[in-house]
């Protein structure tokens, strides 16, 4: 099985794209041009602009605050490769697991916060040791994808 989740990530980027045009419009219309009068209903200027710079800045930081990665599967062939990368507005550094699937020991899972930021550890068995690889964090994918990986790496996971 192979998949990638780059349509939630292409997705959450063109949100942030299409909810930066009326964020700078709004400042451009209303401190440049002057063209919005205030008190706008009810609500004066200060409360308008900071209202909507919180929610442009939550828009543009829910991917991180979740820890949403681009992540890439497959269980195909010898190995199994797991490539993943944050898709928050910060972006990290890139990594690529590949474990034989000889060597391959199990996983574990967990979550940060309850149903919202599930992860992944993943165990591979090096010289008579037990490796343990870094948490991939699977909040961007959907629970039938979720379910599918669990799925693949129990059918994987050596009987102990």
């Amino acid at each position: 099985m192979t998949f990638d989740n780059s349509r939630r990530i292409i997705g959450s980027r063109l949100v942030l794209f299409a909810a930066t045009f009326p964020f700078l419009a709004f400042l451009f219309l209303s401190y440049i041009v002057k063209m919005i009068k205030f008190p706008l209903f009810g609500l004066n200027e200060t409360i308008w602009v900071v209202s909507l710079s919180a929610l442009y800045v939550l828009i543009a930081y829910y991917p991180t605050i979740l820890k949403y990665n681009y992540i890439y599967f497959s269980d195909d062939g010898k190995s199994i490769i797991i490539r993943y990368y944050s898709a928050g507005i910060m972006k990290g550094a890139r990594h690529s697991v590949e474990i034989p699937k000889h060597a391959f020991s199990g996983y574990s899972g967990g979550n940060i916060i309850p149903g919202l930021i599930p992860y992944i550890i993943l165990y591979e068995k090096r010289q008579g040791k037990t490796a343990k690889y870094p948490p991939v964090y699977l909040s961007a994918l959907k629970q039938q994808e979720r379910e599918r990986i669990y799925k693949s790496l129990s059918a994987l996971t050596p009987a102990t």
